[in-house]
């Protein structure tokens, strides 16, 4: 039975639901006891709606992680994306993973209408979106917790959607628009939807022009008027993340850091086979259905003649997922914006976009195809099938089990070959055909997306480290932890609100960096996303030849080293152990601010912090030392005027008391977040404006 075009997206609602029964638990990756969705995301979303309720502020500044750093400037903040908001209206992580299943949906969606649009039938561009719903790729990234790169994904169809359907005048603001959004999702998609965009408005435009004279050059410069307005409209995050970025470590990047996870050549073999539980940047699979598919979408010459476009995607992406290992990847890498792209493997994500595409307009063939082409299709997809067979047998040969993703693979491959076979003999078969392709499609995926993401309970997952962080939620006054060994996640720090020296996040202040180097004693000489830096990537055993020093701890205003190896020099400040957990006093902590008077450190009055003040009472003369991390934007008062400060190790302010008793106020007031949010508040409103006064002339 047909469902009509304009309802046909409910179908895509089905297989998510599986996926939303199980949303009350976390998404973890298979292969790791870590995700950027607890490190990250669940913290900043813990600290902004705890600002909002306990301070009623936005927070521009957070003090949760680095001893202080721009939370507005920070990308993965979740401040800027309206659609991203859903988060907060639900408990956590249910929150969370509604917003990615929406997205997904949307993006699916997004497919779905840019092939109805091609003319393609109804079961064809059903294929396409679900190809790109359950895309494995996405579900792998989905458990390693990048969620905000999903968000942007998903945008990316209706860009393509827009170009092909809108022929009005404002489809270039829509456009713009659309790319704002990705923008704002995570700018870190914004190079690659612009690349795919560009490049699909530059093919159809020359495939549309009958001769160089009749070449519609307007066309072509709507791509940068569209990037103009799009970064107008993301100009609240761009702006002061463009400051952030030079003042980070991230300008630090090399060649290595750029093309960190390059794609292995071996991992090509992931096309066809899934690897069940691998790591998620090195995910290939589009599923059986989509491979194949894609192959008869080149191997018919009428079918490769629509979607070539498509086909250099896939085949230009997959070459740069390759990264270092090609000679000409210096060049691409020292490109403007290269540095916020970084893992040359998401690249393909824009090539499982081109496959899910390719696969709807091979079924689309395949159904209307009235005799067999020859040569048949099916020929060129066997050598995968065979070839897979063989790595089986070549498994038992040395005496080793054939691996569940190779059995797996296999016999996706072979039912798929034999079905398409089956259609190009017998139409009566194609009746069922696409139904059976789709059902096929969604039953493979969905369990090759099962074993790529195992769920864990909340309970679990805020239970960690719990003994400890009581005990030093029991400590009285304002301070910062250490911990050398990762021993208190960053989720757990900002539920229980300890602030922390350390942490990880891709964006780290770089005169922060030097100092917290020369403080830990853990030097490095490469770009790392955490401070202190794992060199193995484990945690608790990593970092254990280094003793921290406590004089310049202090000055961090670190109280407390938590860790779970032993710390030889460090034992009479020993105060207490949890298991190997162990807990030591820093004997040089003078609290978060101090006088400084005649080689003598005095204590404060009193000192408040708000997400973006802090206020202290302190007495004079002396110079008033603050445990703050500087960044451009922080102002200082002196009993309500203005007054200016001076910094020590280009970091902590250091503020000069008169004598007596004065009220101190530094205030984070980022020029750039203010400029950026009224030129992004005034270009939205231009664009709803516009976009509402248009629609009314039409209607009328």
């Amino acid at each position: 039975m047909k469902i009509e075009k304009k309802w046909s997206w409910l179908i895509l609602l089905l297989p998510l639901i599986p996926w939303l029964i199980g949303s009350t638990k976390f998404f973890y990756p298979k292969y790791s006891e870590f995700s950027d969705l607890t490190i990250t995301h669940l913290p900043n979303a813990i600290y902004l709606l705890h600002s909002i309720k306990t301070y009623g502020e936005i927070p521009f500044w957070s003090d949760l992680i680095f001893s202080g750093y721009p939370f507005a400037a920070n990308p993965l903040s979740g401040l800027w994306y309206p659609p991203g908001w859903v988060v907060y209206g639900f408990p956590l992580p249910f929150g969370f993973n509604l917003a990615v299943f929406l997205h997904l949906l949307w993006g699916a969606i997004g497919i779905q209408r840019f092939l109805n649009f091609q003319g393609l039938r109804q079961e064809a561009s059903l294929l396409g979106a679900i190809g790109f719903l359950l895309m494995p790729k996405l579900f792998a990234h989905f458990g390693a917790g990048h969620i905000t790169l999903i968000y942007a994904i998903s945008w990316t169809p209706w860009l393509l959607y827009n170009y092909c359907a809108n022929k009005k005048n404002s489809r270039w603001l829509i456009s713009a628009s659309i790319l704002g959004l990705i923008a704002l999702a995570d700018v870190r998609w914004l190079a690659y939807a612009v690349l795919l965009w560009g490049g699909f408005v530059v093919y159809e435009t020359f495939l549309q022009a009958k001769s160089y004279k009749s070449f519609p050059i307007n066309r072509i410069v709507e791509i940068p008027v569209v990037l103009l307005v799009a970064v107008l409209l993301a100009a609240v995050l761009l702006l002061p993340l463009a400051e952030y970025t030079q003042l980070s470590t991230r300008s630090l990047m090399d060649l290595d850091d750029v093309a960190i996870y390059s794609l292995p050549i071996e991992e090509l073999l992931g096309l066809w086979i899934p690897d069940f539980g691998g790591f998620a940047e090195w995910v290939l699979y589009p599923g059986a259905v989509i491979f194949c598919l894609g192959i008869y979408s080149f191997v018919i010459p009428s079918v490769r003649k629509k979607t070539m476009f498509w086909w250099l995607v896939v085949l230009i992406t997959l070459l740069l997922s390759f990264g270092r290992q090609l000679p000409f990847y210096s060049v691409i890498s020292s490109l403007p914006g290269m540095d916020l792209l970084r893992v040359p493997t998401r690249f393909y994500f824009l090539g499982g976009i081109g496959f899910s595409i390719l696969a709807a307009f091979g079924l689309n063939d395949l159904l209307e195809r009235e005799k067999i082409y020859r040569p048949d299709p099916v020929f060129f997809m066997t050598p995968f099938a065979a070839f897979t067979g063989f790595l089986g047998i070549g498994f038992l040969l040395v005496g080793q089990a054939i691996p569940e993703n190779l059995i797996w693979g296999l016999l996706c491959l072979m039912t798929v070959l034999i079905f398409i076979a089956a259609i190009e003999r017998n139409r009566n078969i194609a009746k069922v055909g696409g139904p059976v392709l789709i059902l096929f499609l969604v039953v493979d995926l969905s369990l090759v997306n099962l074993q790529s993401i195992k769920m864990v309970k909340k309970e679990d997952v805020f239970s960690e480290s719990q003994p400890v962080v009581e005990y030093l939620k029991s400590q009285k006054g304002i301070f910062r932890v250490y911990t050398p060994s990762y021993s208190i996640p960053q989720h757990i720090a900002a539920f229980y609100q300890i602030r922390m020296a350390n942490g990880a996040d891709p964006l780290i202040i770089k005169a922060y960096q030097e100092y917290f180097s020369r403080a830990s004693q853990i030097r490095s000489n490469s770009y790392s996303v955490t401070l202190p830096p794992f060199s193995n990537d484990e945690p608790k055993t990593d970092n254990q030849n280094f003793t921290p020093d406590l004089e310049l701890m202090s000055l961090l205003g670190v109280r407390f080293v938590v860790s779970e190896f032993d710390i030889p020099s460090f034992q009479p400040y020993l105060i207490v152990q949890f298991s190997d957990t162990r807990i030591y006093e820093n004997p040089f902590y003078n609290g978060m601010a101090w006088v400084e008077k005649e080689e003598e450190n005095l204590p404060v009055s009193s000192i408040e912090i708000h997400p973006n003040k802090i206020e202290v009472t302190a007495n004079g003369p002396g110079n008033l030392f603050l445990s703050q991390t500087y960044y451009p934007g922080w102002v200082a008062f002196m009993d309500e005027r203005p007054v200016s400060f001076t910094l020590r190790d280009n970091l902590f302010p250091i503020l000069s008391l008169p004598e007596g008793e004065h009220v101190v106020r530094f205030e984070f007031r980022p020029p750039l977040v203010r400029i950026g949010l009224t030129i992004s508040v005034m270009a939205w409103l231009g664009v709803i404006i516009f976009l509402y006064t248009k629609s009314f002339h039409e209607k009328r």
